[in-house]
This record gives structure tokens, C-alpha cells and sequence, in this order.
């Protein structure tokens, strides 16, 4: 919960800098935000990554990671649960997608207030 945290507020504060280019930053506007909600992202996977390995706490499940070898059974095993719960991701992402271009066409205002609730109704669903 703490990294997710401070890597929003990390991103708020990109997105500040990036999008109207403040400081030394230039203004990038939407290619700002991009940038911005990618590289907290990637701070974040770095930071779990990085908990993981080092962590004394999770020493344990680290070594249990590296002793399980790959077997097809495992793989097979893998595939089996992972599939539908891909597919059905997929296409929540996908009616997520269509949904923004519709309100795209409609004009910037519509899908300003699209982006808007999708992102509040992840933060109250999570």
C-alpha cells in the first residue's frame, strides 16, 4: 500500500512538472503524463523487485523461487489457470479502450470525465 502511495504522489508531482513544464521540465501536456504514469510504474516494480530480493522477511519465498525448477506439468498447470482470468482482463481493458475512443468522439470534455471516474472507481474498487 505504501509504494503504491508514494508512487502516485510521485507521479502527481511528474505530472505537474511534465505536463506545464515547470522548472527545468519541458511542457510535454499529454506525452508528459504518459511519461510520468510510466516511469512511477516502473519505480514501483522496482521497489517490490527490489523488497523482494533484499528483504530478510521474504529471504524464504526468494530461495523457494529459485530452487522450483520449470517442469511442462507445472507450465501446463500455469496456463490453465492463467488463460481465462487473461482473457477476461483483456477484455475489460478492451471495453475500458472502446469506451475512451466513444467519449473521445463525443469531444475532450466527455473523455477528460470518462478518465476521471475510471481512475476513482479503480482507487474505490482496490
Amino acid at each position: 500500500m505504501w509504494i503504491m502511495i508514494s508512487a502516485n504522489l510521485f507521479n502527481i508531482v511528474g505530472n505537474g512538472l511534465l505536463i506545464y513544464g515547470i522548472g527545468p521540465f519541458p511542457e510535454l501536456g499529454l506525452l508528459g503524463a504518459g511519461i510520468s504514469t510510466t516511469l512511477s510504474r516502473i519505480l514501483m516494480l522496482a521497489t517490490i523487485y527490489g523488497i523482494f530480493v533484499y528483504s530478510k522477511t521474504y529471504r524464504k519465498y526468494l530461495t523457494g523461487f529459485q530452487s522450483c525448477e520449470p517442469t511442462k506439468a507445472l507450465r501446463q498447470k500455469l496456463h490453465k489457470l492463467g488463460y481465462p482470468l487473461g482473457l477476461q482482463m483483456g477484455m475489460e481493458t478492451a471495453s475500458f479502450c472502446l469506451c475512451a475512443v466513444m467519449q473521445g468522439w463525443i469531444g475532450t470534455a466527455p473523455l477528460a470525465a470518462h478518465q476521471v471516474m475510471t481512475r476513482y472507481c479503480f482507487f474505490e474498487c482496490v
